[in-house]
């Protein structure tokens, strides 16, 4: 979980620095920014930001779920490997049965965690959605969402993770990159469970 956060924060910076910059701050630097950066493009820079997090968060599950859902199958593959129940035998039909119904049990557990997730992701970017709605009022009129997960996705296969070692013993001189890959699966989505996602905001 702590290695993912790195990922998060570099979202995070990314939105505060473009609130900074629309801010108002008394600074040549932060002048600068704001004129850069008018209410309009500090709101498409917030879709931006909440798409990265967003679709960072979904990935991440998606690599819990995928990863557990490997242990058990491997889990499965050492049941005939000599180290099988005493009361069933690891070269019987029984066994054989038992291994097919785990599987087939883990991956009905994997599809319904994906639905779950699917839907968090419909529930989250409506309630963005609706928040972004008094944000755009405050503009004037309506602005163009550059909310897009896909785009989010595209970033993130640039992302590297840095690894610092454990929290014990934080070494920045040591700290090493690594793909941000090894944390994050970019499954494809799947339908969300209509009876999870929240209806449309007032």
């Amino acid at each position: 979980m702590r290695i993912v956060r790195v990922v998060v924060a570099g979202a995070l910076l990314l939105s505060v620095g473009v609130v900074y910059g629309a801010g108002d701050g008394s600074s040549g630097v932060g002048n600068r920014l704001r004129q850069y950066c008018d209410p309009v493009c500090e709101l498409q820079s917030q879709d931006a930001a909440f798409s990265l997090l967003l679709e960072t968060y979904r990935q991440f599950q998606s690599y819990q779920i995928e990863t557990d859902y490997q242990n058990r199958l491997h889990a499965v593959d050492r049941m005939n490997q000599g180290n099988g129940s005493p009361v069933i035998r690891t070269s019987s039909q029984g066994l054989q049965t038992l291994r097919t119904f785990v599987g087939v049990l883990a991956k009905e557990e994997r599809d319904l965690r994906m639905q779950k997730l699917q839907s968090e992701v419909v529930n989250f970017s409506s309630a963005y959605g609706c928040v972004r709605k008094v944000d755009e009022e405050e503009t004037g009129g309506p602005v163009a969402s550059r909310v897009n997960l896909r785009t989010a996705a595209n970033k993130l296969r640039d992302f590297v993770i840095l690894s610092s070692g454990p929290l014990a013993r934080v070494d920045l001189r040591s700290a090493r990159t690594v793909s941000a890959s090894t944390v994050l699966v970019d499954a494809a989505p799947v339908d969300p469970h209509q009876d999870e996602v929240v209806g449309p905001c007032n």
